[in-house]
């Protein structure tokens, strides 16, 4: 895993130096990003919220400071067959009931690659619920299935625009 986020790292900041940006990175906690880095317009979220004990915490605590937009992007709970990630996440029969569920995953018998490392299944109505609840009421959902290690994985991206402070 520390692979894969030194990897993510190094992509970030070459698609920084190739296209100019002038976008900051802030490296810190997550559950209290500081004031002084001021308001800014958009926040994203990158597969992280899932693998995060308080998300709803980590959202609140970022989107105190987002004036327009926040982008959030998860791993599916339902998976297709054969998905790379289709061990780790259950069956969707509580969502079916009740669409905004969440599932709480470790399992201390786990023995995946995943396992300690993922804390939640969250579905893109929980996430919409959140950013509704954190003053973000306006929002979209788009399904997308990159690859990942060569296999299909079924993610969602949830795009919430400020209605209110």
């Amino acid at each position: 895993m520390k692979r894969q986020i030194h990897r993510l790292n190094n992509a970030w900041w070459l698609a920084h130096r190739v296209c100019g940006s002038r976008a900051h990175v802030v490296y810190g906690n997550v559950y209290d990003v500081p004031e002084a880095i001021g308001p800014v317009d958009v926040a994203t979220f990158g597969a992280i919220l899932l693998h995060l004990r308080d998300p709803f915490r980590a959202l609140e605590s970022a989107l105190r400071l987002t004036r327009e937009t926040v982008v959030v992007t998860e791993v599916h709970p339902e998976q297709p067959k054969g998905s790379a990630f289709g061990s780790v996440f259950p069956s969707g029969t509580l969502r079916k009931v009740h669409p905004g569920t969440l599932v709480f995953l470790p399992d201390p018998q786990a023995t995946d690659a995943f396992a300690g490392t993922t804390w939640w299944s969250l579905p893109p109505e929980a996430i919409r619920r959140f950013l509704g609840v954190l003053g973000f009421g306006q929002t979209r959902v788009v399904e997308h299935e990159p690859l990942f290690q060569g296999r299909k994985v079924r993610l969602y991206t949830v795009v919430g625009t400020r209605t209110r402070r």
